[in-house]
Formats: structure tokens, sequence, C-alpha cells
């Protein structure tokens, strides 16, 4: 029998609403399913707390346990991969939401909670939840969570299952290359979102891969074997087309010699693509560029080679839908034609040649070359941590195929890593920098999990997936860039209004706070800046400009609308201090409630603005220990101080120029349709 929620009503401390604990986490932490609830069943002693539950025993597992380790690896796969064994596995949840709980928090719920005030919020967090919900709503949601808990525990097992034969299948298939196993009758069943048809059928004749026919062949093998040479890959739509000429023009001027593949769905017109190609080879783009915006560009302008690829008849027509946004990102990843790759946003802007990314030790020493977040100070619950964990290689595994778990066999990963630390962002993939055959099981790993709904809300977007994906093939091989993201700008005093926790005074003494309010994440690899994201706008929602004008009082109306269209100016870079030994130990406070951040997230710019913080003087608890800590003025105290890095007026001049490429390419496309 599932566990059933004990209904009790006690205004002096819920026990009940366990269940509407789960569903307050929803709306607080991006939507993400069941992140720390304790549920309470029918037996007081027998409860389920999902930060700590093991996920149940597999089939596979149990597979491979009479599987002997002295097997070839080829009697191994045959062995696992038995078809009567296998065409028996079904994954009946692929498709299971929670749509009777969803539906009713974004259509009732959802909406009491929009608009809470701190105070309001302070009773949230004291679990005073009579106060927001009926009794009858209270017995809608536990009634509604009790129907599907036991549901969603037969989720978790079919994603393990899945995640471990997706592990096997890499293995085997990818890994050893093998032919002779029945490739065909595993993928579909295995990916049922591969429609085996080529995405290379736009390829030009002269390009060196071969087209998949489909039959009997393994597709996914089919692509590893035959990726060759580096390149560049975007995914990109309609919609990006004004991000993608900017980024076209400032790979051009940069002197990117790398081939360029953008993937689309089919959403990407032949007008716009022919407009692409046209700016991309120009022959009298130098001279455009210094007749329209006074740029003079030293040198020549390399030709871009550029082939769009529709990669929509590649994803089978039942699930196509699960591929949305960011998850586009992912497909373009393993849907092209290179072996090593550049993986790129279209508003990402490059400060240095994409071909110098291969060059770095911090690529050329794992193959694997990604960049971390904003220290942001978003937390998830401890559930998330302990889903992944329950995801990774299995001593079955280890034993019968080798198959390491570096999060098992080296605890300090855990430890040093931020999201298993109980944040909730740690890359920004922007850019990513990718040995795409050495690593192209993570890939697959990564698209397996757009099929479930509770894996997607555990993580934002893509980014997270590129290194959590190695850990589930039990890889470590990857290479966090050194520095966490930054602001890009100048530092300057932040107006109270916008980060009003932080204390002015210390003993009385007045505490200025500097840094950079951006909504740009910059990336900084030894002093060097390598890209950012985000465009080059001062904001990317200029209609907000007349909305955010208290913070500008010394500029006009018309004078802050034509701020917030223009592009920044990048004089500094400031990472701000990382904080996280800070948060860890108050981990159980609201983040609300502390005054303290290396960066503050506003309203600015309808809220796309950070503040990086410079430097701040911390009032420690005197119960906490933190390396660092010194008592001054008979506080105990500890300072924490961000890396400022200035550029000259060289460095600054070359970055202001790029900024009016960038928010100037239509002007120079005109000149370069129309000859004018």
């Amino acid at each position: 029998m599932p566990p059933l929620l004990t209904l009790k009503r006690s205004k002096a401390y819920l026990l009940i609403p366990t269940a509407i604990i789960a569903l307050l986490i929803l709306v607080f932490s991006d939507g993400r399913y069941w992140s720390t609830i304790k549920i309470t069943t029918q037996d007081p002693n027998n409860s389920i707390d999902l930060k700590d539950y093991t996920f149940p025993i597999t089939d596979s597992e149990n597979i491979l346990k009479k599987i002997p380790s002295h097997a070839s690896v080829q009697e191994k796969c045959t062995t696992f991969f038995d078809v009567d064994t296998f065409k028996k596995t079904t994954y009946s949840s692929f498709n299971f939401e929670d749509t009777s709980v969803n539906q009713f928090f974004e259509s009732h719920i959802k909406k009491k909670f929009k608009y809470l005030s701190d105070d309001d919020l302070d009773s949230l967090a004291q679990q005073q939840f009579e106060k927001y919900l009926t009794p009858d709503e209270i017995d809608l949601v536990i009634g509604m969570y009790n129907d599907n808990f036991k549901k969603n525990l037969e989720v978790l097992k079919e994603i393990k299952e899945q995640t471990l034969q997706t592990r096997i299948f890499n293995e085997c298939y990818i890994k050893h290359g093998f032919q002779d196993l029945p490739c065909n009758v595993l993928q579909k069943k295995l990916f049922p979102w591969l429609s085996n048809k080529s995405p290379f059928s736009e390829f030009p004749s002269t390009h060196p891969i071969s087209r998949f026919d489909g039959n009997d062949e393994c597709i996914l093998q089919h692509i590893n074997q035959k990726s060759v040479g580096k390149g560049i890959v975007l995914t990109a739509s309609n919609s990006h087309y004004d991000d993608l000429t900017s980024l076209i023009l400032i790979l051009r001027v940069l002197g990117n010699t790398l081939p360029i593949e953008i993937i689309h769905r089919g959403d990407f017109s032949e007008r716009r693509q022919k407009n692409i190609q046209l700016l991309s080879k120009n022959e009298r783009l130098s001279s455009i560029i210094k007749d329209k915006l006074g740029i003079k560009v030293s040198g020549s302008l390399p030709e871009q080679e550029i082939r769009f690829i529709n990669i929509q008849d590649s994803i089978d027509s039942r699930y196509r839908s699960k591929f949305k946004r960011f998850s586009n990102k992912l497909l373009a990843s393993l849907f092209n034609s290179f072996h090593e790759v550049v993986i790129m946003d279209t508003d990402v802007i490059p400060f240095t040649k994409p071909q110098e990314f291969f060059k770095f030790p911090s690529y050329t020493n794992s193959g694997a070359w990604l960049f971390k977040d904003r220290t942001v100070i978003y937390k998830h619950g401890g559930s998330d941590k302990n889903f992944w964990l329950n995801l990774t290689p299995t001593d079955a595994e280890k034993r019968v195929f080798d198959i390491s778990n570096p999060l098992k066999e080296r605890p300090e990963l855990i430890e040093n890593n931020r999201y298993f630390q109980g944040f909730s962002h740690l890359v920004e993939a922007g850019i990513v920098v990718l040995k795409k055959q050495d690593y192209l099981n993570t890939l697959i790993t990564s698209i397996q999990f757009q099929l479930w709904d509770t894996a997607m809300k555990r993580v934002w977007g893509d980014k997270e997936y590129f290194w959590l994906s190695f850990y589930l093939n039990g890889l470590d091989s990857f290479t966090l860039n050194q520095n966490y993201a930054g602001a890009a700008g100048e530092v300057r005093d932040i107006p109270e209004e916008l980060v009003s926790k932080i204390p002015r005074t210390f003993n009385e003494k007045e505490v200025n706070v500097e840094g950079i309010c951006s909504i740009q994440p910059v990336h900084v690899h030894d002093s060097q800046l390598l890209w950012m994201n985000s465009g080059y706008k001062f904001c990317k929602k200029p209609t907000y400009a007349l909305a955010d004008k208290k913070y500008y009082p010394q500029l006009s109306d018309a004078e802050t609308i034509k701020k917030y269209k223009s592009s920044i100016k990048i004089k500094q870079v400031l990472i701000p201090p990382d904080m996280d030994d800070f948060y860890i130990s108050m981990i159980g406070r609201s983040d609300h409630d502390i005054p303290w951040k290396g960066w503050y997230y506003t309203e600015l710019c309808a809220h796309y603005t950070f503040c990086a913080i410079k430097d701040l003087l911390v009032e420690i608890e005197d119960d906490k220990d933190l390396k660092g800590s010194e008592v001054r003025d008979g506080k105990n105290v500890k300072e924490y101080n961000g890396q400022l890095i200035t550029f000259d007026i060289k460095q600054s001049k070359f970055f202001d120029e790029l900024g009016e490429l960038w928010m100037n390419s239509d002007t120079v496309f005109r000149s370069v349709r129309t000859g004018k």
C-alpha cells in the first residue's frame, strides 16, 4: 500500500501539510518535484524521506549479477541485451506527469503566493499554511498527492532502469563499436525519440560525412564513427535571427576559421538562411564596417563556412514536443558532423578566436571544458542531490563492465561540488568545448532525461546535464573553468535600494557597497576575458527603462531609455567573492533573510540584472566557525573579497568596437544586401 499522508490540523504545529510543503517547494524552487519532504504514513514508524531514499533494485541489476566478470566484453553485451528479454522491457511512465497537481497549482494555489510580502514568507517558513489555504484545499491537495506518490516511486525505478541500460548501450555500441548485436531493436526500445532518419541530408556534397540510410544500422554508432574535424555548433530558429546575424559578424571580425553548423527543426526560413550566408561571405565587409560604423578592421575577414542542418525528421514525431528551448541544444550537440565542437548560444559574444578554445590546457587535458555559472545563492532540496546519486553506476556494473562510480570512490567530488552542496547552479553552458567522439555517451544520456519531467525539474535548462552526464557514465574527466562567472562594466557605488539588506555601517562607521550590475555573465581565464552571454545590450528588455527610472534619478526619461538601448562598456570584470562556505553553514535559513551575498538579484531590466558585490565584511554568528574569520572591534567577522580585473585603454576600445558591431549588425547587413 502506498504511503498515505496523516491528516491533522493543529494550529500549534502543522504535521499534516507535508503535501502542502511539497507543493510550496514547487512554487519556490522553479517547479521541481518533491524537493525536501518527509512523507508520514499511516504507520508512524514507516516513513520515506526522499532525501535519503534508495531507488529499488532494477531488473537490469539482477541480470548483471548473473554475468560472469571473466567473460569477454562481447559475451557480456550479448547476454545483457538478449533480444527476447529486452523486448519485454517497457517504459510505461515516459510520458507520466502529475498533471492534476500541476494544473491545480497553476490555476489556483500558485496565484495565492505570487505577491507575498516578507512577513507572509516568514509565515510560510513557520508552516502557517492555514493562513493561505482553506481546509477543503488542504484535503484536495493531500488527496491528489496520495494518488500520485506511488506513481512517482515507480517513475524513479524506471528512470534508474533506463539510465543503467543506456550506460551499458554506450559501453557496448559507442565505446566498443559492436556490429553484430541487434542495435536497431535496442535503439527503438531505449531511444524511442530517434526516428532513424538521417539529419545529414542538407550537408554539401563536399562534406566527408556519409549519409545514414536507416535499415538495420545503428544511427548513434554511425554518428560516432563518421564525425570528423573541428567546428562550431549552434541551434537556432527564426526567433534567433537577429542574435545570429550579430554573432556571424563578430566571428568574421575575430578571424574565426572553424566551419559552423546551425542546427534547426525546420523553423529557420530559407530566406533567413540565405541572408546569413550572404553576410558570411561578403568580400566588402571590412570597408562596409568602416563606412557605416567608423571602425577600422585590421587584416582580412575570413569567409565563414556555414551549413544549415534540419534535424526535425530525425526526431520521432511522437516525441518532438519533449524537446523544447534548451533541450534543442542537446540535440544539436549530438546531430552535428564534428569530432570536436564548440557548442555556442546565439547570443554569446566570444572575445577570442573560437579555434583558440581547443588550445587551452583546460580543454587539451580533458577533452571537455565547461564554465562555471554565477555563485548565486539559490538552493534546491536535498532530494535533488539524492536523485542523481541514485542514478550513478552500480556495483554490478563495476564488476561486469568495469564502469566506475567516481562520486562513490572519491567523496571529495561531492564535497567540492556546489550543486551537491545544495546550490542550484554550477555550470553556465553558453559555450561548451567538447571532444564529442570521446564523450558521445554523455550527450546521449543527457538527451534521455528530456523524456522525464521529474528529472528536468531538478535542473535549470540544459546546463547542468553537461557535467552530470559525465558522472552518470562513470566519468570525471571534464574540466571546470578556474573562475566562476563575473559581471562586466565598471565598479561603482550600488544604490541602497538595489541591495537594501547589506548593512551600510560597521560599528557606526559608514561602509561603501561597490560592485557592477549587469545582465551578462562573463567568463575569464587567467585574467583573459574569453566570452560573455546574453548579448551586448545594457538591457534585453529596453521597454522597462521607465519602470526602472527611480534608480537613475540623475537621468531624464529620454536618457534612461537611451541607456537601456545602448551597449555595455567593458572597462572591468568583477568576480564577486565566493560565499558558499557561509551559506552552507546557514543552509536552513531562507535566502531572503540573509543580508550578505556576492550576487544580488534585482528588479532592474525585468529582473534580468544581477549586481556583483566587490567586498563584504560579514558578521559571523558566535556558534559558527568559518575558516578565515577573525575578531574586529569585539565582533566575529569574515572579510570576503572579489576578484577585480581592469583592462587597459586598448582592450576596452576593442570591447567597445565589438559592442558597436553587435548592436548595429542590421545596419551592416543592409549595406551588404543592397550594396549601398
